[in-house]
């Protein structure tokens, strides 16, 4: 009986974490086809405003093999561009409100689906471990696609925000970043989350899920981390966060805003959960990033 007991305690933790590491990095994802109705029912953007556009369909080899699916958006001859990332287990229509903000503003725009999202490759999430070399071959392809002196900036949601906050240190030639929802630290948010949604402790689960993630991923939780990444990076960077924001708190956006206070803007939008904030104040949303386009003479 006391090995029983013995072999439960030992057990539980070890299946408890493995459950969780595959939650983590197998997320349930949906199709375009599915997203693309959703976004559409919620009234995200214009179906007709859409579907008149000229876009090209993209495919973008990762450094690790696998195929990038997604779309480029031209916009007359303007050599400016932003790409955009969209959050976790949805597609590229998660991001084709922001992209049509942007091209109001004079922007052609690319967006793609992140791996093991939609129609590309790759069998695992990582939460930018090596999502921001995904984007980097990206923006490779539209700087070979539109010359050296593109004009290049990110925008992301959520995991989208996690992964191009990430990519900047890796990139100082991109002219601005816009992190919508971004956590600062994978680690920090999956012990919140534990506690909330499972209402279980972070010790020792969050270590020994780490552990099988490692085995089947090569990335530790720490190695996903924006305000670390951030810590030397200058670039301009937009973060916008709802208030109401009960899954991702936008205390983490607050502390990646005070990190460079002199190169960053903070836009808290009332009223708004999760990926909320442009849905919620649309108008607003608008003019801030307006406004910080011009406060670095991108408009």
């Amino acid at each position: 009986m006391l090995l029983l007991v013995i072999g439960a305690i030992v057990l539980v933790p070890i299946l408890t974490g493995l459950y969780f590491a595959r939650v983590v990095v197998k997320p349930k994802t949906f199709s375009r086809a599915h997203s693309y109705e959703a976004v559409l029912d919620r009234e995200e953007f214009d179906k007709a405003e859409y579907e008149k556009l000229s876009r090209e369909e993209v495919f973008v080899t990762s450094p690790f093999g696998y195929r990038l699916s997604g779309y480029f958006f031209p916009n007359g001859s303007s050599k400016k561009v932003v790409v955009l990332c969209h959050g976790i287990t949805w597609t590229l229509f998660g991001s084709i409100k922001y992209m049509l903000l942007f091209r109001r503003l004079g922007f052609a725009g690319l967006v793609y689906d992140h791996r093991n999202h939609g129609e590309s490759g790759g069998s695992s999430t990582t939460f930018g471990r090596f999502e921001k070399h995904d984007l980097g071959a990206c923006v490779k392809w539209l700087r070979d696609r539109l010359g050296p002196d593109v004009v290049i900036g990110l925008h992301g949601e959520s995991l989208g925000a996690a992964v191009i906050l990430q990519y900047l240190k890796m990139d100082p030639g991109i002219d601005f970043c816009v992190a919508d929802c971004s956590f600062s630290d994978l680690k920090d948010l999956l012990k919140l989350r534990l506690k909330k949604d499972y209402k279980l402790p972070s010790f020792p689960l969050v270590h020994i899920a780490d552990l099988f993630v490692f085995a089947s991923t090569g990335m530790h939780f720490r190695d996903a981390s924006p305000v670390d990444a951030l810590k030397e990076v200058t670039t301009p960077v937009l973060l916008v966060h709802g208030k109401g924001d009960d899954y991702i708190p936008s205390g983490m956006s607050i502390a990646m805003y005070k990190q460079h206070p002199e190169s960053r803007k903070l836009f808290l939008s009332p009223e708004a959960g999760h990926a909320e904030s442009y849905l919620k104040n649309p108008l607003e949303y608008e003019r801030v990033v307006i406004d910080f386009l011009k406060s670095v003479d991108l408009l």
